[in-house]
């Protein structure tokens, strides 16, 4: 899950495959993704693209997109 050192008045976070698949969807700025494809069975060792959008509490409209990789031991 994204760190954040404030509460955010709107807040959505998705996380997709490399084919644009929907895997995560939240809009709970305190839940973070567990590598699940919606809550099932764990996602293949990859990269993911994750996409926030978020208010903060100023009334400033953001949009963070990157990457993040699962790796298993």
């Amino acid at each position: 899950k994204p760190r954040i050192d404030f509460a955010p008045k709107k807040y959505t976070m998705i996380i997709f495959d490399r084919a644009g698949r929907k895997l995560f969807e939240s809009s709970n700025p305190g839940e973070g993704w567990d590598g699940r494809f919606h809550g099932g069975d764990y996602v293949d060792e990859g990269v993911y693209v994750y996409y926030i959008q978020y208010t903060d509490y100023t009334g400033l409209f953001r949009t963070l997109t990157g990457n993040v990789t699962v790796l298993y031991p």
